[in-house]
C-alpha cells in the first residue's frame, strides 16, 4: 500500500514562498497547498501524509533525460 508521504517527479520545482528548491507539496494550515522548501515547511507547522502533504523525490531514469 502506498504511503501517500512522497511523490515522484521529473523536476523539483520553486518553493511557491522562496523560488529555493522545493521540498514538499504541502497543504499550509488555513491557507491551502504550495510546494514549499525544508525552511517554510517547518517553518509554517505542515504534515507529511495522506491530506496533509508529499515530500518530492527527484524521479532519475532515462524518461526525464537523467
Amino acid at each position: 500500500m502506498k504511503d501517500h508521504k512522497t511523490v515522484e517527479v521529473a523536476v523539483i520545482p520553486d518553493c511557491d514562498l522562496c523560488n529555493q528548491p522545493a521540498a514538499y507539496d504541502a497543504r499550509i494550515p488555513g491557507q491551502g497547498w504550495a510546494n514549499v522548501c525544508s525552511y517554510h515547511f517547518k517553518l509554517l507547522g505542515c504534515k507529511v501524509g495522506l491530506g496533509n502533504g508529499q515530500q518530492f523525490i527527484l524521479k532519475v531514469g532515462k524518461d526525464n533525460g537523467n
